[in-house]
């Protein structure tokens, strides 16, 4: 049970965050427009990335942690409906989507260079 606390420990205090994010009406945000979904990709590419990593920790495919993040943030739109001065939107949530997508893709992508240096074997670029 410890084992299992400890590896999600991280992508749960960043949902946190994100949760906090989202609860407040406003956010300092630039006037840019589209500036919101870059945001949106940043954030959620972090929430991949640290799902990947307690999945790997757990010998659990790495499909759960698409799948987690795309679930977190299509609640995280649901309860941003109900924030005064927020709304959801579907282009926030693809966002989201990808943004997870590509952190645990780049979690694997980390892994797998690691593994192979780690184990001796040459590296990535030889």
């Amino acid at each position: 049970m410890t084992r299992r606390v400890g590896a999600w420990a991280p992508a749960i205090l960043w949902a946190a965050v994100l949760y906090l994010l989202s609860s407040r009406s406003s956010l300092p945000i630039p006037g840019i427009p589209g500036i919101d979904k870059v945001g949106h990709f940043f954030a959620y590419l972090i929430l991949g990335f640290l799902c990947a990593r307690a999945t790997s920790r757990l010998a659990v495919s790495p499909l759960f942690a698409v799948a987690a993040g795309w679930v977190y943030g299509a609640l995280d739109e649901f309860h941003q409906s109900f924030v005064p001065g927020r709304d959801s939107s579907a282009g926030d949530w693809l966002a989201d989507a990808v943004g997870v997508a590509v952190g645990v893709s780049l979690f694997l992508l980390f892994h797998r260079v690691n593994s192979r240096t780690s184990l001796g074997g040459p590296a990535p670029d030889q």
